[in-house]
């Protein structure tokens, strides 16, 4: 009897343990989501990675998963997608996390150009997210609207990106940051920069409210360079200038060498031949970091054409 009564308050502590396990590695889970929000990648690396290591052990395990993908994200966005691939490359066993990793797998695709693969890998997540998992709906739309706009079929890339808005309008999220910044690219192409002012000050909103400061450099850049457009060269210095410190406290070279180059085009518009000039030069130096197809002689280009300055779309 003592020792039926020796096992059921064992039961008991394993079954109190398991219910504090569960919030534990949900709080570090958060953690880590957070430093991937801030664009703070190597601080998310690790995070996930600690997540995955005490997890592994348990490879069926919705944390196991959620920190996997996490380390997969992180990679990615570190231009790691070597290291990044292998964890991607076994289905997982729920369904909201295997359309997660098709997602991911459809970013890895679309870094490395290979169209097909990505809308192949866009149609099966489709399949399987559930209609809850409004960021993943949003990240989704956001690639295929991506592919989108890199085969040049502007409708169709502005229903994926409005698409994705639906999806996690009111979130305050990454992703809603990101699908507001993609309409309002696609309306600077446009010329229809009221429009594309409109979209680009609620995501610099969104991305400064909640402490998301690569979302916030894009946002901050697009203004800037709408400005430019519309020939008020102050406002755009002042933002272009907030969006190049950003990126330079972060470590982004390719964000901070696309909008060098539009504030050197502010700052020559302005008068100020030399500090145009400053610009240029740092810019070129950082010229040889690319990613998501922006070649390495952007730069240069952008200083020898004479069409208006343009906005960038998200690196999702």
């Amino acid at each position: 009897m003592a020792a039926y009564r020796q096992l059921i308050l064992v039961g008991i502590s394993l079954l109190a343990i398991g219910d504090r396990a569960a919030p534990s590695w949900r709080a570090d889970y958060d953690r880590t989501v957070q430093w991937f929000n801030r664009a703070e990648f190597e601080q998310a690396r690790e995070a996930a990675g600690r997540g995955y290591r005490r997890w592994q052990g348990q490879p069926t395990s919705a944390p196991c998963w959620h920190f996997r993908l996490a380390l997969a994200e992180a990679l990615i966005e570190l231009d790691r997608i070597d290291e990044a691939r292998p964890l991607l490359g076994t289905p997982a066993p729920f369904a909201e996390q295997e359309a997660r990793r098709l997602s991911d797998l459809a970013l890895v695709h679309l870094r490395t150009r290979e169209p097909g693969l990505t809308i192949e890998c866009l149609d099966k997540a489709r399949r399987l997210a559930p209609a809850s998992a409004r960021d993943l709906w949003g990240k989704i739309e956001l690639i295929g609207g991506t592919v989108e706009l890199q085969g040049d079929r502007m409708s169709e890339a502005e229903a994926s990106f409005r698409r994705a808005l639906d999806a996690v309008r009111g979130t305050r999220s990454l992703m809603e940051s990101y699908a507001l910044s993609d309409l309002g690219f696609l309306d600077h192409r446009r010329f229809r920069y009221d429009e594309a002012m409109y979209w680009f000050e609620q995501a610099r909103d969104v991305a400064r409210q909640n402490g998301m400061r690569r979302a916030l450099v894009l946002a901050l850049g697009n203004l800037g360079s709408t400005y430019h457009d519309l020939g008020d060269n102050e406002r755009a210095i002042v933002s272009l200038q907030d969006a190049v410190k950003l990126g330079q406290d972060l470590g982004d070279r390719v964000y901070r060498g696309r909008w060098l180059v539009v504030l050197g085009d502010a700052w020559n518009d302005s008068g100020d031949s030399a500090k145009a000039a400053e610009c240029y030069q740092q810019a070129r130096r950082l010229g040889h970091a690319t990613r998501s197809g922006w070649p390495a002689s952007w730069t240069i280009f952008r200083r020898s054409r004479c069409a208006k300055t343009i906005s960038l779309p998200p690196r999702i």
